[in-house]
């Protein structure tokens, strides 16, 4: 890892971000217990109503803007490299988005590996997009205009919910919303990339992608769309925007889903940022580059889910 990469902005707070390395059930446990110590309560802004409603094995969490102006949602996955993670690491974006788009959000929860494996997590987050979808009218959104979206992990979960859901005949998302996405596992078998990048190092996704997988990184035959960069046919997938700081550890594995599904005639829209490292504008919100990422974001998102004309 060199400091000097990164944008000189974030590398105060950067250099004071707790570096995690998981490579065991262990020590997974172990740090699930000091997570909640480390982590931030997020107060929740008063215009924005939440509430808990149990879907299947798991639940999903809805945030309501008082003042809603669009008749869109969005569906939210959380990240944590299949391994960690809750519902609760996402509210103060899931309200942001919420709060400024005027919309309607909602973040699934779904069982973590190593001991749920694929597809349980994945069928967690299906079962609360079709939950969704099922609740327009209850929720007052227009179920043909909800968006899908995560970031690490959640969005490598909603790119293969994405594909699932294509195969199966069933309504789309209006567009799939990639924060830095976990895309393939064969970026874990270059062991050479170890303990290169900051936040997520390819320790962690060894072990992250082996958990989830309930097999080896890089193994053939594995269960379609477990991988979703492993999937050779890309087109009729819905438009995606992907952003990765370009010293992620994602970012090859982005720009080439990125590429591929530009070929493969998908609306897509890929956006890289200098400097940026995995989870940049978690670690320092108020960097220059960190608010680039977030406006381009939400850019794309109100773009999807402005209000229809009456």
């Amino acid at each position: 890892m060199n400091y000097e990469d990164v944008d000189p902005e974030i590398v105060p707070l950067l250099r004071k971000f707790p570096s995690l390395a998981f490579s065991s059930r262990s020590k997974v446990a172990v740090l699930k217990l000091l997570m909640p110590l480390l982590a931030k309560k997020t107060k929740m802004p008063a215009e924005v109503v939440t509430s808990d409603h149990d879907v299947g094995e798991t639940f999903v969490r809805v945030y309501q803007p008082k003042n809603k102006f669009s008749d869109g949602a969005l569906l939210w996955i959380h990240g944590g490299g299949m391994i960690i993670g809750t519902v609760g690491d996402s509210d103060a974006f899931c309200s942001m988005v919420a709060l400024e788009l005027g919309i309607t959000v909602f973040s699934v929860d779904y069982r973590l590996a190593p001991r749920y494996p694929f597809p349980i997590p994945m069928d967690d987050c299906e079962a609360g997009y079709l939950w969704v979808l099922e609740n327009a009218t209850r929720f007052g959104f227009d179920s043909k205009k909800v968006a899908l979206g995560g970031d690490s992990a959640g969005a490598g979960l909603a790119a293969g919910l994405a594909q699932r859901l294509l195969d199966r005949g069933a309504q789309l998302p209006i567009g799939q919303v990639l924060k830095y996405p976990m895309l393939d596992d064969r970026t874990a078998t270059k062991r050479e990339l170890d303990d290169t990048t900051f936040v997520w190092n390819n320790t962690s996704n060894h072990f992250g992608w082996k958990s989830y997988l309930d097999a080896e990184p890089g193994s053939q035959n594995l269960p379609e769309y477990a991988v979703p960069a492993r999937r050779e046919n890309l087109s009729g997938l819905p438009p995606a925007y992907i952003a990765v700081g370009e010293i992620d550890l994602f970012f090859n594995e982005d720009k080439q889903y990125a590429d591929r599904l530009s070929a493969a005639a998908v609306e897509i829209e890929f956006n890289s940022y200098p400097g940026f490292p995995h989870a940049g504008e978690l670690v320092s919100p108020e960097a220059s580059v960190s608010k680039r990422f977030q406006s381009d974001l939400m850019a794309w998102l109100q773009a999807r889910l402005q209000p229809t004309a009456s």
